[in-house]
């Protein structure tokens, strides 16, 4: 499985795990809450139980393994989120703190990877623009510093999540 999927099971987990993470601060200095939208989740199950528990914990203060089957809506995302909740358990144990680590070091591997796809969005739209020859120096040297400057905001999302597994 891939960087993006592994991250996104990361999260989901890890909030199944501990409900409370819900409105942990994030690297990003938001909280999951905001860091991480449902729509941000690309792995079809994993958003469809991220995105009930989102919607959930907008309102609760809580959310347990009971409450699951109230949540979602069918017996397939109850196993798949169950399955995503014993695979934090067994990666982290009772581990509160680890558990925290992996969410935000998941967090900031799903953020890096979404600003890597709108950057390449906006390349190729952009690229598909008519330019004025004036300016392409400029737009070029506009579009090297900004690819600097996201290199080292958004390191390599496969050292990110290798670094929490350490």
């Amino acid at each position: 499985q891939g960087a993006r999927t592994e991250a996104e099971h990361l999260i989901a987990g890890c909030l199944l795990n501990d409900s409370s993470l819900f409105h942990a601060t994030m690297p990003d200095g938001r909280d999951l809450a905001e860091s991480v939208m449902p729509l941000d989740i690309n792995d079809e199950p994993t958003r469809r139980v991220y995105a009930a528990v989102h919607d959930y914990l907008s309102e609760h203060d809580t959310l347990d393994a009971g409450d699951l089957r109230t949540v979602l809506e069918d017996e397939a995302l109850v196993r798949h989120a169950l399955d995503l909740k014993f695979h934090m358990d067994r990666l982290c144990g009772e581990d509160p703190e680890l558990l925290t680590l992996e969410l935000s070091a998941a967090v900031k591997a799903l953020v890096a990877i979404l600003a890597q796809h709108a950057y390449a969005e906006h390349k190729q739209l952009d690229d598909a623009e008519p330019r004025d020859v004036a300016n392409v120096e400029r737009h070029e040297d506009r579009r090297m510093l900004l690819a600097i400057q996201h290199a080292r905001a958004h390191p390599s999302s496969a050292r990110e999540i290798g670094r929490a597994h350490v």
